[in-house]
């Protein structure tokens, strides 16, 4: 987001502008005339958390660290100062005005770890619903062999079937899969969060890259 700072032109003070509305801070004619009324220069937040500042018109001057600029990066320890009276540009009171920035590249790697084990987990239940269907075909199996060579490899299928189907009601019956699940929904509700007000995103990590900002408290993504 690009804030626009120059002079009141009715009071004097100096004028933030973002979007369409406009603020001012300090004392009536405390910013001298040689800041331009109401556009002087911009400042932009970068996604690395890093500002731009920009000088607007030809007869302006803006200066950063005492050095006149047309364009440079800087951050809240570099000096700004507007016009040829180099007016001091109030740091705390500008930043105040820009929104939050929400670093959100961590949430990757909570993301793909969600994904992680959810998968084992479905591979486990799907490996427990096969393990079920065992028996029916023993089975089937069994009952064709009864009729084509009936006696002890009958038998023996018919074993392995009984063993097979307690040891499936077993692993069905100690799963805790859907605990699992319901703990892991839980863990990414917890962390999957915007970290300026904690607030579950539940878009995929790849959704939240084409976002511009929060939904809810409007914290610029920091994706950089």
């Amino acid at each position: 987001m690009e804030i626009f700072i120059g002079r009141d032109r009715e009071s004097s003070k100096l004028q933030v502008t973002i979007g369409k509305q406009a603020k001012t801070f300090g004392a009536a004619g405390s910013v001298p005339h040689s800041v331009s009324r109401e556009i002087h220069c911009s400042l932009t937040l970068n996604d690395d958390g890093t500002y731009q500042v920009k000088n607007l018109k030809a007869q302006n001057v803006t200066y950063v660290n005492g050095v006149p600029v047309e364009s440079k990066r800087v951050t809240e320890k570099d000096t700004i100062e507007l016009g040829a009276d180099r007016y001091l540009l109030d740091w705390e009171y500008v930043t105040s005005l820009m929104p939050k920035v929400a670093d959100i590249r961590p949430l990757k790697v909570v993301w793909d770890n969600f994904n992680e084990e959810k998968k084992r987990i479905r591979n486990k239940q799907k490996n427990i619903g096969l393990l079920s269907r065992v028996p029916i075909m023993f089975s089937m199996v069994g009952g064709l062999l009864s009729a084509l060579m009936p006696g002890v490899l009958t038998f023996s299928f018919t074993i392995i079937a009984v063993v097979v189907m307690f040891y499936g009601f077993y692993r069905s019956a100690t799963d805790k899969s859907s605990d699992e699940m319901d703990e892991l929904t839980l863990q990414l509700q917890r962390d999957y969060s915007c970290p300026c007000c904690k607030r579950y995103l539940g878009q995929p990590y790849e959704q939240l890259m084409l976002m511009d900002s929060c939904p809810y408290c409007r914290a610029m993504f920091r994706k950089k």
